[in-house]
Formats: structure tokens, sequence, C-alpha cells
């Protein structure tokens, strides 16, 4: 390199251009020669790369936005490579040793070297948006990119930092290093929240616990909604009334709260809900109430299983109500048909566990709980769902001679 330099203060000085005495003169025109090389290879690095993007584009057929992407990396490349010009050729217009040449030649160096760190984190830009795009169409990886991606450029920066600041104060990288290990107590002390809320991002998405995508509730900060990004410092959830609410990875990890995730996997959703009924109006059914009840198809099997027991037992049923520990109940008929009315729901599925029960009894009535699970996971036709089935049950109380209790 030293051999280019000379030739061209040769070549200079037999043109007439440079006296070749190292005066001011020839200083001035050393600089003159460092702007217009600087300028020139800067422009033809720049061509070079929009020539190269431009048939890179037509080969490959790429998007707009990764065009872009491939855009800022060659560019960041491209604007390195005058600084080393600048520095190859520092001593036409700077004695070596020179208090301008070092603090140039410095000046340049950590130019290259945040150039360096910008085409760095430009590759990983691009790297993180293929694999976020990738993950969109075929999520198979549970791996937690975006805190990957933040923890290596915050490293990465780190670095910069202490070989920035080497290059300056002419010390050893390895000189910072024992500095920032003694007062490591201090530095963790004062990013305290920030490697807490890091442990508990990692600690989240490692232990799959919760991912962008998932719904989630925590009641105790009134959040219901979809976790939409999770970083560093933060995990962003729209709500369900589209506002947004940001909390720290560590509330997740420290505070109770429910992720609807397995609702989607199992592709099965549970239905749980009560009426109260008047206690008043349960009793035991009486001959006319049983053949009233025998019209209705559900009941019917019961009901005929039932008289046959009878029959052999060599009973009658009675016409009036009779307390003999037989006699069915009009809310236990009632409680049979809910049992068999459910499974008649289109959308209920018989895999999983459904049952009719009693609550405890209270103030305001004996709760008849209905539990069954529906494959209808959309939150709008669960709903639906829900509704149309205790529209019926309400509606078919009656028939069963009970009453439901409210307040009025």
């Amino acid at each position: 390199m030293k051999e280019l330099v000379l030739g061209i203060q040769n070549f200079l000085f037999n043109i007439g251009i440079l006296n070749g005495d190292g005066s001011i003169h020839d200083k001035m025109i050393g600089l003159c020669v460092i702007i217009v090389l600087t300028v020139l290879c800067d422009l033809i690095c720049r061509q070079l790369a929009m020539l190269v993007l431009h048939i890179h584009a037509k080969i490959t057929k790429k998007t707009s936005e990764e065009t872009v992407q491939h855009k800022r990396l060659l560019k960041s490349i491209a604007a390195i490579i005058p600084a080393f010009v600048v520095n190859l050729f520092l001593p036409l217009a700077f004695d070596e040793g020179s208090d301008w040449y070092v603090w140039i030649n410095k000046l340049c160096n950590i130019y290259i070297l945040v150039m360096v760190i910008l085409f760095i984190s430009s590759l990983l830009s691009y790297l993180y948006t293929k694999q976020t795009y990738s993950q969109k169409n075929t999520p198979k990886s549970n791996l937690p990119y975006t805190i990957l991606y933040q923890i290596i450029r915050y490293i990465i920066a780190i670095i910069g930092i202490i070989i920035g600041a080497s290059i300056l104060l002419d010390k050893s990288p390895r000189a910072f290093l024992t500095g920032l290990g003694a007062s490591a107590a201090v530095l963790s002390y004062i990013f305290k929240d920030t490697l807490i809320n890091l442990v508990s991002g990692m600690q989240l998405l490692g232990n799959k616990m919760v991912q962008p995508g998932d719904w989630i509730t925590i009641p105790k900060h009134n959040i219901n909604g979809i976790v939409r990004k999770i970083t560093i410092n933060t995990v962003k959830i729209q709500n369900f009334d589209n506002t947004t609410m940001t909390i720290p990875p560590a509330t997740l990890l420290n505070d109770s709260f429910q992720n609807w995730k397995t609702i989607k996997k199992t592709g099965s959703r549970r239905v749980a809900r009560s009426l109260n009924i008047d206690m008043h109006s349960v009793h035991f059914c009486t001959s006319n109430e049983i053949e009233k009840y025998k019209s209705i198809p559900l009941v019917r099997p019961y009901l005929e299983k039932w008289e046959e027991s009878q029959k052999n037992e060599n009973q009658e049923v009675p016409s009036e109500i009779v307390i003999n520990g037989e006699n069915p109940t009009n809310l236990k008929l009632f409680m049979l048909y809910l049992e068999a009315y459910i499974t008649t729901i289109p959308s209920f599925d018989k895999k999983e566990l459904y049952m009719v029960r009693q609550l405890q009894p209270t103030e305001n009535g004996l709760p008849i709980e209905i539990y069954f699970f529906t494959k209808e996971c959309d939150w709008k036709k669960y709903e639906m769902v829900q509704s149309d089935a205790f529209n019926h049950i309400l509606a078919a109380v009656n028939f069963f001679d009970l009453s439901v209790l409210q307040r009025i």
C-alpha cells in the first residue's frame, strides 16, 4: 500500500503539481487528492451496489421489502470503503505521527467500526424479518427470535462502544473489560429491571408459557386480549376493545395469568353455566305427571325403564304424591332431560366430560350447572352456542313444573 501512495506522490511530482519539499502547498494538494479519491470511490461503490441490487432483484424476483433490506446491506458495505481510502492516502497530506494524522486516523477507524456495526445490525434485521415472515407461514419453531435479536444487537453495541473507546484512548479492550468486571455489581444494580425482564422474557418463551398470538387474560391488570409482541423490556397486548397495554415480562412471570391457546390446539371449549331453581317448585311426580313427561322423547326411556322396574316389584305408580324413596322428582327428570339434551347440540364434543349437577343451595335457590364442551372455539359462535342452549333450557323449565328463582 505504501508503494501505491509513493507512486501517486511521484506522479504528481513528475507532472509538476507537487514540489516535493513537504510544504503547506504540497499538503493542501495532497488533501485535495484525498478528498477527490474518496468522493470518486464513494460514487463508484454506490453505483456498483445499486447495479448489483438491480441485477439481483431481476434474477431472484424479490419483494419490495426484501429489496429495501438488501439495499441497506449493500449501502453499509459501500460506505466502509471510502474510509479505507482516507486511511490509505493520509500520508499525502499529513506526516505520520503528527497530531492531525493520528486523530484523522482514529476518526476513520471509528467510522469504519460504526459502519461495520450498522452493517451487522442491518444483516440481523434482515435475517430477523425473514425468520418472522417464515414463522407466520409455517409456525413450527418456538425460539424467542425477538429477544435473541435484541440481545445480539445489545451485545454488538456494547462491543462497539468498548472497541471505539479503546481506539480513542489508545488502550487495549482488555483494560475496559477488566474495568467492567470490577464494576459488574454496580452495573447489575443500575440495569436490574432490564436484566430481570430479560430473564423473564426468556423463561416465558423458552418454557412456552406465552407467545405472540396467544390470547391471555390477567384480571389483576384488566387485561384480556392477544399478545402482539414480546421484547426484552415489554410485552405488548392488544385488548379486545382495541386498546393496547404494555407490561414488563416479569409481571407475567410473577403474577398469574390465563392462556387460552390450548383451546385452539384441542379444538374444544368448555361451557359451564348454571340457573337457580326455586326449591319450592321441586316435588315427587304423580302418575298423571309421569304420563305427561313420557311425551318428552329425551325423558321417555328413563320413565319406561322405571315403570318396568315398578311392575317387576308388583308396585303401582301412585296417583297421589307419596314419599316412598322411589318416586322420581320433577327436578330429577329435568336434570336427566338436560343431560340428554346437551348431547343433541350439533357442536357438542362427545370426547370430553359432560354432566348436569346440583351446586350448594343458597338463599337464591338451588343452582343447577350444565357442564359440557363445544367444538365451536370462535368467540362469536361459542357465545351463540351458549345462548341457544340456555334459551332452550329456560323455556324447558316450565314443562317440568319448575320455576327459576330470580330477584324482582
